[in-house]
């Protein structure tokens, strides 16, 4: 399995959107679930961002067959407006194999 973060998106002030695509690259069918305990985001600053509610969100369930995409949408409470912020770390906690996987991504103002 392949676990990409894809894009992060900001609503304004209000929401951060990161999409994560899941690549089946074995030989068999993968059950796959989300869940909001999965994801977290945490600025230079320290400052940790709520996971919104799970219909915020767009990720689903279900089997994935070999060779199959699956997208996730994750979102979160707020946006890194303070211009204090340098980057944001998004950690996959626990997620099929992966385990605190995690992405810097550089925050620009």
């Amino acid at each position: 399995m392949i676990l990409t973060l894809d894009e992060v998106g900001y609503d304004g002030d209000i929401r951060t959107g990161i999409t994560f695509i899941l690549k089946n690259n074995t030989s068999a069918p993968l059950l796959v679930s989300c869940s909001s305990a999965t994801f977290s985001l945490e600025d230079n600053l320290g400052k940790r961002y709520e996971r919104r509610p799970s219909s915020d969100w767009n990720c689903g369930s279900g089997a994935l067959d070999p060779g199959e995409l699956w997208k996730c949408v994750v979102a979160f409470t707020g946006t890194p407006l303070d211009l204090r912020i340098e980057y944001l770390i998004v950690t996959v906690n626990e997620f099929s194999r992966f385990q605190n996987a995690r992405w810097k991504i550089e925050v620009y103002h």
